[in-house]
Parts: C-alpha cells; sequence; structure tokens
C-alpha cells in the first residue's frame, strides 16, 4: 500500500483536475483527514532577514520568493 503522503499528493492532484466544487470539497476533506490522521507536516516556510542599505545604494530589488536580488543594484 502506498504511503499516506503519496495518497495525500494523488488527492491533492486531482483536487487540481476538477472544477467540481463538491468534488473538490470531498477531495479536501479525504486529504486533510489523511494529515491529521498520519500526523503528516506540510511544510511552510517564512524566510525573514534584516536589510541595510545606504543612500547610495541603487536598483536594490526582491525576487518573487522575498531574496535579495542585486542583479541590477550599484553604489553611486
Amino acid at each position: 500500500m502506498a504511503s499516506a503522503a503519496v495518497v495525500v499528493t494523488g488527492i491533492l492532484s486531482a483536487q487540481l483536475a476538477t472544477n467540481d466544487p463538491e468534488a473538490r470539497k470531498e477531495l479536501l476533506q479525504r486529504a486533510q483527514q489523511l494529515v491529521a490522521d498520519n500526523g503528516l507536516l506540510i511544510p511552510t516556510i517564512e524566510l525573514s532577514q534584516a536589510i541595510g542599505a545606504g543612500p547610495g545604494v541603487h536598483d536594490l530589488e526582491f525576487e518573487a520568493s522575498a531574496r535579495l536580488q542585486f542583479f541590477d543594484t550599484w553604489v553611486g
């Protein structure tokens, strides 16, 4: 038998593939129950960082994941 994590992954994939709200609700309830019954973790990550830049730093940007992007950064 497949592990609970593999089964949950399959259920989550199935709910993404359907447009029927009731079917999605039932699939998500099954996934939630499996997660709770098996003590599974769905990791979430919150990145935090302290940033300091002087007035001479230009074009310091964030990428989509909230990490700093230095591609166009310059000092002048």
